[in-house]
């Protein structure tokens, strides 16, 4: 069975066919760590938020796991390396408290990425991220001036 994907009508050679045989895409396994519940509406909700986006986009192609409550400092390093120890090759921390166990599970994992949020401590497989705050201080300074 030959499968072609849709494309313009000019006769152009941008159709992608794939045959029986060829090896499906790999999926992307990724975690997302909460330190609070995804309930409280607050930080750990836009998280998920973002984790729901990411799922809407990628579909099939990533397996999402989500862990909420969990709390910060040592205990969370064992979570950071059974999470990459379960095949989880992109896995967000979602406080500021998991930058030095995460660091300690990144290098331990050197072929796992770990995103922290909010931290400043890097590594070859570790970054971090920040939400722009930009907009909100713009309109906080529009409405300190007009109070003015």
């Amino acid at each position: 069975m030959v499968a072609a994907a849709c494309s313009s009508d000019d006769s152009g050679d941008d159709a992608t066919t794939t045959t029986e045989g060829e090896a499906p895409a790999e999926v992307l396994k990724v975690a997302f760590v909460y330190v609070g519940p995804v309930s409280d509406k607050g930080w750990s909700w836009a998280h998920d938020q973002g984790q729901q986006a990411l799922k809407a986009a990628l579909g099939d192609a990533v397996d999402i796991t989500t862990l909420e409550s969990i709390p910060e400092g040592a205990d969370s390093e064992r979570v950071f390396n059974d999470l990459a120890e379960d095949g989880n090759k992109l896995i967000f921390g979602t406080s500021f408290g998991y930058m030095d166990p995460m660091l300690a599970a990144a290098e331990n994992h050197p072929d796992t990425v770990f995103m922290h949020a909010t931290g400043y401590k890097q590594s070859d497989n570790m970054g971090n991220y920040f939400g722009a705050a930009e907009e909100g201080r713009y309109l906080s300074g529009m409405a300190a001036g007009a109070a003015t």
